[in-house]
């Protein structure tokens, strides 16, 4: 995929995003051409196949330019949970169409693959007090796969929640229900040591 700085091919490559998910709209993923993505967006397949590799390098692209203007507005300082969710939100606030169409062409793997990649670099920031790659490595995989599957829920459930109280149910959950009964469980250990130490 072209990653250069020419502001021509960047937006050539929004045409051809824009132009798949449009097709995308009225026929299934798998039916669209390179050819048909061509003619929707009025470019030529050459320049098709100097911005991308693929289709669905197409829509990856789609996905990273989002959290792409996510990363400036954080700091290892600032980071928290409660950040990266309201950040993974807000990118998704104007894209609950574009997840149906992904869910309806059974790309939720897709999805959380590009999550991901792209949550590793805040959650290397968010953690940045440990090296360890195999924290870092489950740390992201834990995440973008229950982040991935909570969205995809949200964007195809017929409940009327909107991005911002879909945030809200996010960090409830994060909080209430993850993080309340680590720190029980810490107290349960503690105490558990202390009637130990008390026995002996």
């Amino acid at each position: 995929m072209y990653q250069g700085k020419s502001a021509v091919a960047a937006r050539s490559q929004r045409w051809i995003a824009n132009a798949l998910v449009e097709l995308m709209e009225d026929m299934p993923f798998r039916q669209i051409t390179v050819k048909d993505i061509c003619e929707k967006s009025g470019l030529s397949r050459q320049t098709f196949y100097n911005l991308f590799d693929s289709k669905e390098q197409v829509l990856r692209f789609r996905l990273h330019t989002n959290y792409m203007k996510l990363y400036r507005h954080f700091t290892s300082e600032t980071l928290t949970m409660d950040a990266i969710v309201a950040a993974c939100v807000q990118a998704l606030e104007n894209e609950k169409d574009f997840l149906k169409l992904l869910a309806k062409n059974e790309m939720e793997g897709l999805f959380t693959e590009e999550v991901s990649r792209n949550l590793e670099q805040l959650y290397r920031m968010y953690i940045g007090r440990t090296d360890d790659p195999i924290v870092i490595s489950y740390g992201v995989v834990f995440i973008s796969g229950a982040l991935s599957r909570a969205v995809f829920h949200w964007a195809t459930a017929d409940d009327g929640l909107s991005a911002a109280d879909f945030a809200l149910v996010i960090r409830k959950v994060i909080h209430d229900y993850l993080l309340e009964r680590e720190r029980n469980d810490a107290l349960t250990v503690s105490k558990e040591e202390a009637d130990g130490g008390q026995v002996g």
